[in-house]
C-alpha cells in the first residue's frame, strides 16, 4: 500500500512500481537493469544518471554527498569546497565549516579517508592509508588490505604481490614466469601460445586445433562448435542452433519452432539478421542487392483483425527491429544513427526517448524522472495524476473493436483494471487465474497463451507438456527433472543411464560415445581400460621401441623402460632402486653408493657432502680441506666468509645472517621478513610474510591460507577475535561486511544460494540448476553419491 500525498492510498506492484512521496511511479531500468530514477528521502524522485540524493535531490555535475559513519550527509560545491571525516571546508584556506574536528596542516600531512596521515602524496588504501608517491611508488589493493611498495615505479600489481611486466605474467592474482612473447594467461598458470590453448581455464595442446568448445580444442576448417558439441564440417561454418550452415551462402532464422536456413542468390549479405514475432497487418519488402524477401500479413473479419506472427530477416544497415508490449515492428532508418524508441524510432542527435517508450525533441522538452515529458523550461518536480484504483492491481491493454463508417470495423487498444488475485492479462485479454483449483499462466509475448503451472510449463515463451515444477533447463533446452538430466556436455539423457554412463568420449569417426570412467578412459577420443595411461603425441607414453601406454597401478616407465611396480621401489634414470636402503643414492638419473658417515646429498642434480675430513664434494667439484664447507658448486670458509643463496661473501662481522641472496646484520635494524631485507625500520616493524607492516596501525591477516597486511584492525578476524554476526560475517579471517551470519566458502562468502554454492572449500557459479556436493566435487541431484574408496 502507497500512503499519503493527495492521491488516495493505493496498491501497487512493487516488482514494477514504486512509492515515493505518496505517488505511484513505473519502475525503469537501463539495458543492465540499473535503476533510472529512485526516490529521495522518501519525498522526491531523481534520475540515478545525472542527480543523487543526499538528504535532498542534487546535481552529480556540480554537488556530491559529504558524510562519514551514520551521520546525516551534507551536500557541498565539489569546485569550491572539499570534504574530510566528514566535515566540509573551504579549500582556497582549508576553513573547517564545522568544528570539533580534527585539524591537519596540509604542508606535512594528507587526510586518508578521514585520517590524518604524516606524509605528502597519495593515499592508498580505503581504511587507515599508507601515503606513497605515484610515479615513484606502487600502491596495490585487494579484498580491502593494501600495501606499498616503495621504488616499484616499472612494476604493476597482481592482487597484493608485486611483478616484473617484462618478466612475469599476473594471471588471476597469482604470478607466473613470462617464458617468452607467447605467454599467456589459462585461469591462474601461465602456458606457451605455441604449443598449447586455453579452453575453459584448462591448457589443452594445440596441435591442428585452432578455437575452443568448452574445454574441448577443435579446427575451425573442418569442425564447428554448436552447443558445446564439435561437429565436422565440409569448410568454415557456423551454428544454426545444432546444425551447421555456410553463413557465406545462407542466413540461419529462428522461425519461434525451429531455426531454419534462409539461401540467398549473393554470396554475402552484410548486416541481415532477423526481427521475432512481426505484429504489424501490413505488407514489408526488403530489397538488398539481388535479394528480396517479401513476407506479407494480412486478414481481415467483420469484427476483429486477424494478425499472424512472422519472423523477418532484415538489414541492420536499412531497417530497425523495434519492440513494446504490443510485439515487435520493422521500421525504415531515416539516418544511420537511429535507434529504437518503443516500437518507433528516433534520431538521438535531435530527439530522445522517455524511458523507453516515448520520443520527444530535445530542442522543445525534456524527460523527467516520473516518464512525465514537460517543456524544456519547466520544473520536473510535480506529481503524475492518480492511476490508480483501491480496488485494483494492475492495467491490462484490451483489443476492442469500434464501428467505422461505412459499415467497417477497427481494432483499438484500450486500459482496463483488474484485480491480479482473480485475473491474468495475456495478449490483451483478460483471463481468469484459476481453473477450478488449478492455477494458470500466461506465456509468450508474440502469440501468447494460457497455460496450467501444475501440468504443463512455459520457457522462451512456448509451453511444454512438463509441470512447471519439474522443468530444468540444459543448454536452453527443457527436460523433465523426473525421468530425464543433463550430463556434463548438455545432452538430454534418461537418468539411468546418464548413471549407468555419465561421461562422453568424442572421435569425428564415431561421434560421441558414453561411458562409465569405473570401467574406460577417454584417450584422444578412443575407449581405453580404466587405470591405464592415454598415449599419443601429448600425453603419458613409456617408449622403448615405440608409444606404450600401460597400467599405471601395476608397472611404471623408467626412462622410457616399462617396469613392474615393486613396494618402496621407485625409477633413477632407467633403473629402479630401493628407496629404503640408506646407503643409495639417486642423483641426475644416476645411482651412486653413500659413504659411510651418510655426509653425501643429491644438490641441483649434482652429489655434493664431505666425503673425509680432508675431501669434500660440490655439485660434483671435488676440493681438498678441512675447514671448508660449500656454496653451490664452489668452495668457502665459514670463519671469513658466508654463503647466501649460493653466494659467498666476505664477512664484516660475527654477526651477520642470510635473508634471501644477500647477508645483513640484526644490529644495523634491519629487518629480514622471509627473503625480503627492510633496510630503514621504525618502532613497531613486524614481518608478515615477506612483507613488513607496523602493529601500531596495521594487522597482519591469515585469510585463504595467505597472510596479507590490512589497513585496519576491523577488517580480518581471526578463531580468538569476536565478531558481531548480526551484522557481518567472519570467513577464513577476512570480514564481510553487512552481510549478516553468512554462509562461508573459504575466505569468500555465499550471497545468493540459489546460483552460488560452496563444495570441497571451493567456491562455484551456478547456472545450469542446483547440484549437490559429492567427494569435493560438483554432480548432478538426481545422481547417486558413493564413497571414495
Amino acid at each position: 500500500m502507497c500512503k499519503g500525498g493527495r492521491c488516495p492510498d493505493m496498491i501497487y506492484d512493487t516488482s514494477e512500481e514504486t512509492c515515493c512521496g505518496g505517488v505511484v511511479y513505473r519502475k525503469d531500468l537501463d539495458e543492465n537493469n540499473n535503476p533510472l530514477s529512485e526516490c529521495c528521502s522518501g519525498l522526491q524522485m531523481y534520475a540515478t544518471e545525472t542527480q543523487a540524493c543526499c538528504g535532498q535531490v542534487i546535481e552529480k555535475s556540480t554537488h556530491a554527498c559529504c558524510a562519514i559513519g551514520t551521520s546525516d550527509p551534507v551536500a557541498y560545491d565539489v569546485e569550491l569546497e572539499g570534504c574530510c571525516a566528514g566535515v566540509v571546508y573551504d579549500k582556497a584556506g582549508k576553513t573547517l565549516l564545522v568544528v570539533e574536528v580534527t585539524t591537519w596542516n596540509t604542508r606535512v600531512d594528507t587526510c586518508c579517508n578521514g585520517e590524518v596521515v604524516n606524509g605528502i602524496g597519495e593515499c592508498c588504501g580505503d581504511g587507515v592509508a599508507q601515503i606513497y608517491q605515484p610515479g615513484n611508488d606502487l600502491c596495490c589493493s585487494s579484498n580491502g588490505a593494501s600495501v606499498v611498495f616503495e621504488s616499484s615505479r616499472n612494476h604493476k600489481c597482481c592482487g597484493l604481490d608485486k611483478y616484473d611486466p617484462q618478466l612475469e605474467l599476473c594471471c588471476d592474482m597469482v604470478v607466473n614466469e613470462r617464458i617468452s612473447d607467447l605467454t599467456s594467461c589459462c585461469g591462474n598458470t601461465a602456458y606457451e601460445d605455441d604449443s598449447g590453448m586455453c579452453c575453459g581455464d584448462q591448457v589443452v595442446p594445440r596441435g591442428f586445433s585452432t578455437d575452443c568448445c568448452g574445454q574441448t580444442a577443435y579446427n575451425e576448417d573442418n569442425e564447428v562448435c554448436c552447443h558445446g558439441e564439435v561437429i565436422q564440417s565440409s569448410g568454415k561454418a557456423s551454428c544454426c542452433y545444432d546444425e551447421p550452415y555456410n553463413p557465406d551462402a545462407s542466413t540461419c532464422v529462428n522461425g519461434g519452432h525451429s531455426y531454419f536456413h534462409v539461401e540467398v542468390e549473393v554470396p554475402l549479405i552484410d548486416g541481415i539478421t532477423q526481427c521475432f514475432g512481426v505484429m504489424t497487418p501490413h505488407i514489408w519488402s526488403l530489397r538488398h542487392s539481388s535479394v528480396e524477401v517479401v513476407c506479407t500479413i494480412t486478414g481481415r473479419t467483420r469484427t476483429t483483425l486477424v494478425v499472424q506472427m512472422v519472423i523477418l530477416p532484415y538489414n541492420t544497415e536499412l531497417a530497425l527491429c523495434c519492440k513494446d508490449y504490443n510485439g515487435y515492428n520493422l521500421v525504415n532508418k531515416d539516418k544511420p544513427m537511429d535507434k529504437c524508441c518503443g516500437r518507433s524510432s528516433y534520431t538521438p542527435e535531435e530527439e530522445g526517448c522517455c524511458h523507453g517508450n516515448e520520443k520527444f525533441s530535445l530542442s522543445e522538452h525534456k524527460c523527467c524522472p516520473d516518464g512525465n515529458i514537460v517543456d524544456k523550461s519547466d520544473d520536473c518536480n510535480g506529481v503524475p495524476p492518480c492511476f490508480l484504483a483501491n480496488s485494483m492491481d494492475k492495467m491490462c491493454r484490451v483489443e476492442q473493436s469500434a464501428r467505422l463508417p461505412k459499415d467497417t470495423y477497427h481494432t483499438i487498444v484500450l486500459p482496463q483494471l483488474f484485480k491480479t488475485s482473480e485475473n491474468i492479462c495475456c495478449g490483451g485479454r483478460l483471463r481468469k487465474r484459476f481453473f477450478g483449483n488449478l492455477e494458470a499462466g500466461c506465456c509468450g509475448s508474440i502469440n501468447p497463451e494460457i497455460y496450467l503451472l501444475e501440468t504443463m510449463s512455459c520457457v522462451h515463451g512456448m509451453v511444454y507438456e512438463i509441470p512447471e515444477a519439474h522443468v530444468e533447463l540444459c543448454a536452453g533446452r527443457p527436460y523433465d527433472s523426473r525421468y530425464h538430466g543433463c550430463d556434463e556436455v548438455f545432452n538430454i539423457r534418461m537418468k539411468d543411464e546418464i548413471l549407468a554412463l555419465p561421461d562422453s568420449c568424442y572421435n569425428s569417426q564415431n561421434g560421441q560415445v558414453f561411458y562409465n570412467s569405473l570401467i574406460h578412459a577417454c584417450c584422444a577420443g578412443e575407449l581405453i581400460t580404466a587405470d591405464h595411461t592415454c598415449c599419443n603425441e601429448f600425453n603419458e607414453c613409456c617408449q622403448s621401441e615405440g608409444l606404450e601406454g600401460y597400467n599405471f597401478r601395476t608397472h611404471m616407465c623408467c626412462g622410457g623402460r616399462l617396469v613392474e611396480k615393486e613396494a618402496g621401489y621407485a625409477c633413477c634414470g632407467t633403473q629402479t632402486y630401493d628407496t629404503r636402503d640408506e646407503a643409495i643414492l639417486c642423483c641426475g638419473d644416476e645411482l651412486t653408493e653413500r659413504n659411510e658417515n651418510g655426509g653425501l646429498r643429491c644438490d641441483n642434480g649434482a652429489i655434493s657432502g664431505r666425503v673425509s675430513e680432508s675431501l669434500i664434494i660440490c655439485r660434483g667439484i671435488e676440493y681438498h680441506g678441512s675447514n671448508i664447507e660449500c656454496c653451490g658448486n664452489d668452495k668457502y670458509d665459514p670463519s671469513s666468509e658466508i654463503c647466501c643463496r649460493d653466494r659467498k661473501y666476505q664477512r664484516t662481522d660475527d654477526h651477520q645472517e642470510c635473508c634471501g641472496s644477500v647477508p645483513f646484520s640484526p644490529e644495523e635494524g634491519a629487518l629480514c621478513c622471509e627473503d625480503s631485507l627492510y633496510y630503514e625500520t621504525s618502532d613497531g616493524d613486524a614481518c608478515c610474510d615477506k612483507l613488513k607492516y607496523n602493529t601500531f596501525f596495521q594487522t597482519c591477516c591469515t585469510t585463504g591460507g595467505k597472510n596479507y597486511v590490512m589497513s585496519v584492525d576491523d577488517q580480518c578476524c581471526s578463531n580468538g577475535e569476536a565478531v558481531d554476526t548480526s551484522r557481518d560475517t567472519c570467513c577464513d579471517g577476512l570480514i564481510h561486511k553487512e552481510i549478516v551470519n553468512g554462509q562461508c566458502c573459504g575466505n569468500q562468502v555465499i550471497r545468493d544460494p540459489v546460483q552460488e554454492q560452496c563444495c570441497g572449500g571451493h567456491y562455484y557459479h551456478i547456472s545450469s540448476g542446483p547440484k549437490q556436493c559429492c567427494n569435493n566435487k560438483l554432480i548432478a541431484t538426481f545422481a547417486t553419491c558413493e564413497a571414495e574408496e
